[in-house]
């Protein structure tokens, strides 16, 4: 919501030095991959809203650069490897003539066709569709996870854990213990683990998000803290993140986000030019 200079003078008012904007890539103009805002969107295959992003961005990057460092990234949402070329055709017929990247993130928002992080009910059509198991919901959301860290190219995996959000919003259900006992003996246990390990193998950051700390069905951090302690543990780099869709969302939560760090031990974060990193000390 609103124009992208709105945000980059938010940022400013509040102090920030660097700003990036990550718009999510469009979806496949197809049933099972489309918000229902986007249904509106799209006119012949094409997104309203991603049209001249990268321009607008770069525009935005030259007229502030005396006063923030303004980064041009994309939040690509993982649906399977099917559609990969598809995606990669999008982002690269998007860019300006020498222009580039700084950073993508990838995240998953989908299983099974179903957008689980939309509302309370969408995440009870997972659930359905899982015969009521709350663990084995999980389990796919991390497992999907691992795909698309082992085959997608990013750099940031987005709000890892973001599969919790909607779950709180249902009072008759709990998170399985093994999403919280990270280092506990059960499957689900593991396969997280085994995703950090993953994360870690393929040199990718994880984004520390506090968007979800507007959410009063959530507030917390993803990923939570016990995740963010075994993933220090292993060395795992972290950048920062608002998740801001609206110019009031800049800079919201930060406080509670650098709290949660602190706690778990890391000194230190991720940042990108041209998706080269560089890594800086926590303020």
């Amino acid at each position: 919501r609103g124009d992208p200079e709105e945000f980059v003078m938010e940022a400013i008012k509040i102090g920030l030095g660097e700003f990036g904007f990550s718009e999510h890539l469009p979806h496949p103009n197809r049933e099972g991959c489309l918000y229902p805002i986007e249904n509106q969107q799209y006119q012949d295959g094409k997104n309203r809203l991603w049209r001249d992003y990268s321009k607008r961005i770069i525009n935005l990057r030259k007229k502030y650069h005396r006063q923030i460092n303004i980064l041009l990234g994309c939040e690509i949402d993982f649906f399977g490897v099917n559609i990969s070329s598809w995606q990669k055709e999008t982002l690269m017929n998007a860019l300006p003539e020498g222009v580039s990247y700084d950073y993508f993130i990838g995240s998953v928002h989908f299983l099974d066709g179903i957008g689980f992080d939309l509302n309370p009910e969408t995440f009870r059509q997972l659930l359905t569709k899982y015969n009521g198991n709350i663990e084995e919901v999980y389990r796919a959301y991390f497992l999907a996870v691992q795909e698309m860290v082992s085959t997608t190219d990013i750099d940031i995996v987005g709000h890892l854990g973001n599969i919790n959000r909607m779950q709180k919003a249902h009072t008759d259900f709990v998170a399985p213990d093994g999403f919280h006992n990270i280092e506990g003996e059960g499957d689900l246990s593991k396969i997280i683990r085994d995703t950090l390990e993953m994360i870690r193998a393929k040199n990718i950051c994880l984004d520390v998000n506090a968007g979800s700390l507007r959410n009063p069905s959530c507030e917390e951090v993803h990923p939570h803290e016990q995740i963010l302690k075994y993933a220090r543990k292993i060395d795992i780099p972290i950048t920062l993140g608002t998740d801001s869709h609206q110019s009031s969302h800049v800079g919201s939560g930060l406080n509670i986000l650098l709290e949660t760090l602190a706690r778990t031990g890391y000194t230190e974060y991720a940042t990108f030019f041209e998706r080269e990193r560089r890594m800086m000390p926590l303020p």
